[in-house]
C-alpha cells in the first residue's frame, strides 16, 4: 500500500504554521481605505498575524495580496 507524501517544504510561500491555520486570511479588508482611521490598526493586526511565518510566505503575502513592497525582513 502506497501512501502520499505529507511532508511540506517549510520555506515555501504557501507553507503556513500551525498557528497560521487558526486564521488563514491574508487579504486586507478592501472596505477600509488608507484615509480611514481604522486602516493602520487593521494593517498592524494583519502584520502581527503573519509575523511568525517564514520569509517566503511573508514576502508573498505583502507583495501579492497587500500589493506593497517588503522593505526589510529580520529573521530573529
Amino acid at each position: 500500500m502506497e501512501t502520499g507524501n505529507l511532508k511540506q517544504d517549510r520555506e515555501s510561500p504557501s507553507f503556513m504554521s500551525g498557528i497560521g491555520h487558526t486564521d488563514k486570511r491574508v487579504k486586507l479588508d478592501k472596505t477600509i481605505s488608507r484615509k480611514d482611521s481604522k486602516y493602520y490598526g487593521a494593517l498592524s493586526a494583519m502584520a502581527a498575524k503573519i509575523a511568525y511565518e517564514n520569509k517566503a510566505f511573508i514576502k508573498n503575502t505583502v507583495e501579492n495580496h497587500w500589493k506593497m513592497e517588503l522593505i526589510e525582513f529580520n529573521n530573529w
